[in-house]
C-alpha cells in the first residue's frame, strides 16, 4: 500500500489478506482448473478446488473468533 490512508476494518472482507486469497481463488477457478486434463477431473481438480477455497474461509473464521465478545470465545 502507498501513503494513502487505510480504510477502517469493519469485516473480514476489508482485510488485505482476505482480498488477496479470494482473488487467488478466482484465478485458480478461471485460469487453472479449466486447463487441467479431463482424466484429473475427480482427483486433482477436486483437491485443488477444495484446498483453494479453504484459505479465505479460514481467514474469515479467524477474524470472527478474534473480534467476538470475550464471553463467547471458547477457551
Amino acid at each position: 500500500m502507498g501513503p494513502e490512508a487505510k480504510k477502517p476494518i469493519k469485516s473480514f472482507r476489508d482485510l488485505e489478506v482476505y482480498q488477496s486469497s479470494y482473488e487467488a481463488v478466482m484465478l485458480v477457478f478461471r485460469e487453472l482448473l479449466p486447463r487441467l486434463p479431463e482424466k484429473e477431473k475427480f482427483d486433482l481438480k477436486d483437491q485443488l478446488s477444495r484446498s483453494t477455497k479453504a484459505a479465505p474461509r479460514l481467514i474469515a473464521e479467524g477474524y470472527a473468533k478474534n473480534t467476538r465478545e470475550p464471553d463467547f470465545r471458547s477457551i
